[in-house]
């Protein structure tokens, strides 16, 4: 019988991730805004504060995103969520809801729309935010960080549909065979540069070196225009491609 490997993102996913419906219980952060699209000016109306109070009133760890950052979420914006509070108004009502928006972009939760009638804005705002916030609330949220779960059937239907074709897919026998990839260090330090889809990483020349796109799957990535894929384990980011049927790894020094 035949068996489809796919370079090593499937020996390295199937060994760490679980991919399934997110949850905000995987999140250890909320990143507030100090400035919504609809406002003029930071916490105009004290609604900036009044979100980051309700979440950490809910158990979240709510931070404004003027605030300093914790070691951890500098490290890896992926532990937050982004509260993005959205205004969907009429003449007579103020209506809003808020998405809240993982790092790859993608809308977790979105919020039931709260509705206010009151005509000063302030109050209205309040108002309608308070009310929006039940379906968060309602939501018992629980930090409980995502287990590293092999569920193999789903992450091959991920790759099967997500993989680019200039990716190579090799066919082998089914045999225990275990390949060793060859290992490059660098120190050369890459800035990771939020773009659509992804980052695009710059050395200190600044050069764009590499372009990543998200797989939908937490810290990994597929190279733009090559056939190779960047993630990261035990704390560490790799670049892995194949060479000459040889698998290349090579030791990243990315900065997010």
């Amino acid at each position: 019988m035949l068996k489809i490997k796919f370079l090593s993102v499937f020996f390295f996913l199937t060994s760490l991730f679980m991919f399934s419906q997110e949850s905000i219980n995987e999140y250890k952060y909320i990143i507030v805004p100090s400035q919504y699209g609809f406002q003029k000016a930071e916490d105009s109306y004290q609604l900036n504060s009044l979100t980051k109070f309700l979440f950490n009133k809910a158990g979240f760890i709510a931070i404004l995103s003027t605030d300093n950052f914790p070691d951890d979420l500098a490290k890896n914006r992926c532990l937050a969520l982004t509260a993005k509070l959205k205004k969907n108004s009429s003449m007579f009502s103020t209506k809003m809801n808020f998405d809240l928006v993982s790092c790859n972009n993608t809308v977790v939760f979105s919020s039931k729309e709260g509705t206010s009638k009151e005509k000063d804005y302030n109050k209205a705002y309040h108002q309608a935010v308070r009310k929006t916030f039940e379906g968060i609330k309602a939501r018992n949220y629980k930090y409980t960080p995502k287990e590293a779960v092999v569920e193999v059937e789903v992450i091959k239907e991920i790759l099967e549909n997500k993989i680019p074709k200039d990716v190579i897919i090799i066919i082998a026998k089914e045999e225990n065979k275990t390949v060793t990839p060859t290992v490059k260090e660098t120190s050369d330090v890459l800035y990771a540069q939020p773009v659509k889809n992804g980052f695009q990483l710059v050395d200190s020349s600044p050069k764009v070196v590499y372009i990543i796109q998200s797989t939908g799957l937490k810290d990994v990535y597929f190279i733009k225009n090559k056939s190779g894929i960047i993630f990261k384990q035990n704390g560490k980011w790799f670049l892995e491609y194949y060479f000459n049927d040889d698998l290349i790894r090579r030791d990243l020094n990315i900065k997010f």
